[in-house]
């Protein structure tokens, strides 16, 4: 494939982001406003690689279509066995991918909170951890949710109850109790827990990512 230009790469870039993300390419007119072009131009971007053979460009709304090669796998790929002498990432070796977007959903409610603690190891939350959030007010029977007591953030199983809101330690080695928030605090539910990583090397928090730490 002869080598893209800056704009055709950004180009390219979009409509692949816009094809994981929603499944339909992008208007010409979507592309010159990102691009901040007119749409004569953008259109011109379009034809330099439909030329290039990275896209094909039916007459018809939403009509780009990217070749083979240059559609962006819907998540990461799953490795199974690995054939001797093939590279780790060949094709013969994939099994499929695993759509990250998918699982998390809508990630504007999604914020992350990394555990302290070790109440809630028979979940597998471990000290470390961090746990993924949607935030919400309300949270079924049994799920592990994210409650504010007082200023104090916790992660613990929710137990809706005549008396009120129970809140579930799960360890059972360590036999932690039950914990019912008295009448006079303020409590809040914030959020259920949706998924949990664990980085075997930490990163560095960005400007970008606000971690904050949660008692489990």
């Amino acid at each position: 494939m002869q080598a893209l230009t800056q704009k055709q790469a950004q180009v390219l870039a979009f409509i692949q982001a816009r094809v994981q993300r929603t499944g339909q390419a992008p208007s010409y007119r979507e592309i010159a406003a990102h691009l901040g072009v007119t749409v004569r131009a953008a259109y011109q971007h379009l034809r330099a690689l439909e030329r290039k053979g990275v896209l094909s460009m039916a007459r018809r709304h939403r009509g780009i279509r990217l070749s083979r090669d240059h559609v962006r796998p819907a998540g990461l790929p799953i490795v199974g066995r690995v054939a001797a002498g093939t590279p780790i990432l060949a094709a013969e070796n994939l099994e499929g991918y695993l759509d990250i977007d998918r699982i998390l959903g809508d990630r504007l409610n999604l914020f992350v909170l990394q555990v302290k603690g070790d109440s809630m190891v028979d979940r597998q939350i471990f000290e470390g951890d961090y746990v993924i959030v949607r935030a919400q007010p309300w949270v079924e029977q049994g799920d592990i949710g994210v409650v504010v007591i007082e200023e104090e953030v916790t992660v613990k199983t929710i137990l809706h109850r005549r008396t009120g809101l129970w809140l579930r330690p799960e360890n059972q080695q360590q036999g932690y109790p039950l914990l019912h928030p008295r009448s006079d605090q303020r409590v809040r539910i914030v959020g259920k827990v949706i998924a949990v990583f664990r980085p075997l090397a930490v990163p560095s928090p960005s400007g970008r990512v606000r971690v904050r730490g949660a008692t489990a």
